[in-house]
């Protein structure tokens, strides 16, 4: 019964000890938004922008007077719609501009500024679409095909669908593709809709990227490619498509380890041609415990946005989460995207918890080389397990025993820091004298200081040291 009771009270302050992290790492969190809004606050000069803007609206700019007008009847400027935006939007309107024209289409059709319009709505949009406005054409094409507001049209829906898709409209490119494949008002063709599914998503579609992993998985309109599938599943699911993690997950039975290595080095290349990865919404409950307490789940719920939005700190506690179960379902595939996010800010804690993830195959195929890559670089960013890590990696010669010494510098800087696991092997460095000059009393201290700071291994070295 005693040890039952004494299991309870350490199950309780274990529990305790997670709820207290958590709130620390969520009062870390809102910090850093704190302070990101106002920097950009202090950076961003909003008001002058928008003055600016009314001036060249004024001397008769009809971009700007698009822009403005848009503006200020979306009630993006002000926080409440300002029916004097519609002066300059329709002035734009009337003289023909494109985009004007299709604002407002859209101002009609919603409502907004405006008493709803739906048939002079349809046709702005459809005017829009004439004067070559992808949106425009994209957006009219859909009308026709469903019949939304004008009489149902296939035909004709496939022809401005393909001129959205000549004129560049990602999103057209993709549901022309769709088309192709399904047969759906044009003749099938596989072979023309992968391509395309390939050009949406070079153009930077995130649909299409799912879509192009798809085709290469399982040889539709073009030859099975498991190493390209993969590194195209890798990025579609690192923007938050949980489809792609459903292939990556069957092709991780079948790749072999240098194939997954060559998906990886493939996904950098992707990520080096088309930029960072641009997040898809993801639901700001998914995956927290409906029985948490209420004031937990509307902390945890509220770092969704803020990491979706780049701070990378918030992408960090939801990572961690993630990968550890912890206050969530476990979820690693989740736990890689977000450590991505935050390491693509070139945030070091982001950076060395990317670079475990490769080491160790969490949530992507295990690629040691990558995993290194990405820890040296949250090393270098000063992140103290990182400096830890990656300084006993060189000074034990895992990196090539020219290397050794220049662990030296990121061992000592992590022992300043207190990383328990750079203390204890700087002062291995200095029991042996191997990289660096002998010296028993440092070493011993700093033993000591790691097992202080926590380190088991240091607390079992200590007495075969005394």
């Amino acid at each position: 019964m005693a040890e039952e009771n004494e299991k309870a009270v350490l199950d309780r302050k274990a529990q305790e000890h997670e709820m207290n992290e958590l709130k620390r790492r969520i009062h870390a969190a809102a910090e850093a938004i704190r302070s990101k809004l106002l920097s950009d606050a202090e950076n961003r000069s909003f008001e002058s922008e928008l003055s600016d803007l009314k001036a060249k609206a004024e001397s008769g700019d009809k971009d700007a007077a698009t822009e403005y007008g848009w503006n200020l009847i979306s009630g993006f400027a002000t926080g409440t719609p300002d029916p004097e935006g519609w002066t300059f939007l329709k002035t734009a309107a009337d003289a023909g501009h494109p985009k004007a024209l299709f604002q407002v289409g859209i101002a009609f059709l919603q409502g907004i500024g405006i008493p709803k319009n739906g048939e002079k709505g349809v046709g702005f949009i459809k005017r829009s679409a004439e004067a070559g406005y992808p949106k425009g054409m994209a957006l009219y094409a859909r009308m026709l095909k469903e019949g939304n507001g004008v009489e149902k049209n296939e035909p004709e829906s496939v022809m401005w669908l393909k001129r959205a898709e000549e004129a560049g409209d990602p999103a057209s490119i993709r549901n022309l593709a769709i088309a192709l494949s399904t047969g759906d008002g044009v003749p099938q063709d596989f072979e023309r809709a992968t391509d395309l599914f390939q050009k949406a998503a070079r153009a930077g579609d995130l649909d299409s990227r799912y879509w192009y992993a798809r085709a290469l998985a399982y040889g539709i309109g073009i030859p099975k490619d498991a190493v390209k599938a993969a590194a195209w599943s890798i990025f579609s699911e690192a923007a938050g498509d949980v489809r792609a993690g459903a292939i990556l997950a069957g092709l991780r039975k079948t790749l072999k380890e240098s194939e997954g290595v060559r998906a990886n080095r493939l996904f950098v290349d992707l990520l080096k041609e088309m930029g960072p990865v641009q997040s898809q919404t993801e639901a700001a409950d998914a995956g927290i415990p409906a029985d948490l307490p209420e004031a937990t789940r509307r902390q945890l719920a509220s770092l969704f946005t803020p990491a979706l939005q780049g701070i990378p700190e918030c992408a960090v506690v939801l990572g961690r989460a993630y990968e550890t179960g912890w206050q969530v379902k476990q979820d690693p595939a989740r736990a890689f995207r977000w450590y991505f996010a935050a390491a693509q800010a070139k945030y070091p804690e982001g950076e060395y918890l990317l670079g475990f993830c490769y080491l160790n195959g969490i949530g992507v195929p295990p690629d040691p080389e990558l995993g290194v890559f990405w820890i040296s670089e949250g090393a270098k960013g000063g992140f103290p397990e990182a400096m830890g890590f990656f300084g006993s990696l060189l000074v034990n010669g895992k990196l090539g025993d020219e290397m050794k010494k220049d662990g030296i510098p990121f061992l000592e800087k992590a022992a300043e820091a207190n990383d328990p696991y750079g203390t204890l092997n700087l002062g291995l460095a200095y029991l042996s004298g191997t990289v660096i000059a002998l010296d028993r009393e440092k070493g011993k201290a700093l033993v000591k200081k790691a097992a202080d700071l926590g380190s088991d291994d240091a607390a079992s070295m200590l007495e075969s040291l005394a």
